[in-house]
Formats: C-alpha cells, sequence, structure tokens
C-alpha cells in the first residue's frame, strides 16, 4: 500500500454549504480499484450529508471526533473504487469546512480488511495526546488527523 496523492481544499473563513475537490485544487483522476480516503473539518453546527465523486463510489464515515465545542473532525473512506475525477462535500448547513483527499494503493476490496481499526481522541492546549492502537495486519497505512479552530476561527 502507498499513499498515491493527497489534496487539501480549505474553504478558509467563506461560508459554505458544498466543497468540490477537482483538478482545479490538484486532484488528478484515481486509479481504479484504489480507496479514497477523505478528512474532513468542520464547525460543530454542520454536520456531512453527503460525499459524492465523479464515479458515484461509495463513502462511509470511519470517525468522527469533536474536540471542543466549536469543531468536528470526520474520516471518510471508499475501497475499490471506480476511478474519480472530483469529489463533493455536502454539508447540513452553510460554514467554514476543510477537507483533504488521500488516494491509497492496493487496498483489500472488503471494507472489514481495509479499515481494521479507528480511534479518536480530543484535547485543548498546546500539547498533543497521542491514542495508540494495535493494526492486525502485516502492512498497514495510518492516517491521522489534527486540526484548530474555534468559534468563527478559519479551520485548518
Amino acid at each position: 500500500m502507498a499513499i498515491i496523492q493527497a489534496v487539501g481544499v480549505p474553504s478558509g473563513l467563506t461560508a459554505v454549504s458544498t466543497l468540490a475537490i477537482s483538478s482545479g485544487q490538484g486532484l488528478s483522476p484515481t486509479t481504479p480499484g484504489n480507496a479514497i480516503v477523505v478528512v474532513m473539518w468542520s464547525h460543530t453546527t454542520t454536520s456531512v450529508n453527503s460525499i459524492v465523486d465523479s464515479s458515484s463510489n461509495g463513502y462511509t464515515s470511519e470517525a468522527g471526533v469533536t474536540p471542543n465545542s466549536a469543531l468536528r473532525m470526520d474520516i471518510f473512506v471508499a475501497v475499490n473504487t471506480a476511478s474519480a475525477s472530483s469529489i463533493t462535500l455536502s454539508t447540513s448547513s452553510s460554514g467554514a469546512i476543510a477537507a483533504f483527499v488521500f488516494e491509497i494503493s492496493t487496498v483489500p476490496t472488503t471494507l472489514g480488511a481495509a479499515v481494521d481499526k479507528t480511534v479518536a481522541t480530543s484535547g485543548t492546549g498546546t500539547a498533543l495526546t497521542a491514542t495508540t492502537a494495535t493494526t492486525t495486519q502485516a502492512i498497514e497505512i495510518a492516517i491521522a488527523a489534527m486540526g484548530t479552530g474555534g468559534a468563527g476561527a478559519e479551520i485548518t
């Protein structure tokens, strides 16, 4: 397994209800059979209604954490995908959101084998507290996500 591409798209302080990620943001068409991981940050008043890509791949929510009263982070995964050239996130309400898209090669074709551990934690302050998970596969890729932001702040 290997990370083929990683593309990040912030909305900054602009309130949006959809965030499109495509070639204009640096996304190259994905390779059929690979996995697509979407990590999204939003304010807690905003939740994901849908993730739709140009090939109608199905995305499953794998982790979600609300580290404070203003910020939420969610991770979604699609495995054994058809080639996608764009991904659009639609949210429940307009707000500042940011997203990263990772394309990962050679992932097992069933979701149970592709995602064997998810761990989420939250905290405040300047020190990052790590949470551990024992993996079960011989070869694994770990996706870790961290964000900062607060009410009225740009999400980074």
